[in-house]
């Protein structure tokens, strides 16, 4: 997805905003203390008339539509990023980083629209950069690629996998449980630096 053919669809466009409620966020127990901030990706597939949390690594296709939610119980400065082809960062929101205005409650793009999902399928890696004081896209980008280096700001390596059991003989095959329900909330906690990054990836097909 290239972001010069990423389309903003706005309020009077097919059903975005008359026929899809806004959701509460609080009721979806996005935030709940001071130091974090939460994100989920919103998704409007095409034909429907409702949003629906996109699962982390879920699956869209060409001319779906998502918005980003992102929440904290007090005021932070919001940038969306999303990785591009060459390992570059590009700005989804705000269309500036001049004159922004901190919230504890956001939904991007504003005004209610969505990004548009083109033909160039792949992965699609996002990014929001949350801090206490307003950034540029400059600084935004550093912080993301920053938060890429290291990984989940101190979070302890993930411990090795235990070695499979070896079934006896006699014993009952296992149960495979489908259907299995991925998050569809991404948390992060404010660093030393008052600045959060949380990553969402999903599939474009």
């Amino acid at each position: 997805m290239k972001a010069s053919r990423i389309l903003l669809t706005f309020a009077m466009s097919l059903a975005a905003t008359s026929c899809a409620p806004r959701q509460d966020l609080r009721a979806s127990g996005l935030a709940d203390s001071g130091d974090q901030v939460s994100m989920q990706v919103l998704a409007l597939q095409k034909g429907q008339e409702a949003t629906a949390a996109l699962p982390v690594h879920g699956r869209l296709r060409s001319g779906d539509r998502f918005a980003v939610a992102v929440e904290t119980q007090r005021p932070l400065y919001f940038v969306l990023l999303r990785r591009a082809a060459a390992d570059r960062m590009e700005l989804l929101f705000p269309e500036s980083t001049q004159n922004q205005l901190p919230s504890a409650s956001l939904r991007m793009p504003s005004d209610n629209g969505f990004y548009l999902l083109d033909q160039n399928a792949g992965e699609e890696d996002l990014r929001v950069v949350a801090s206490t004081k307003a950034m540029d896209e400059r600084q935004a980008v550093a912080a993301a690629r920053s938060y890429d280096d290291v990984g989940r700001r101190g979070d302890p390596a993930p411990a090795p996998p235990p070695p499979p059991a070896v079934p006896s003989p006699t014993a009952p095959p296992p149960i495979l449980t489908e259907g299995k329900r991925l998050p569809t909330t991404v948390r992060s906690q404010l660093g030393a630096d008052g600045v959060a990054v949380m990553a969402f990836s999903f599939t474009h097909e």
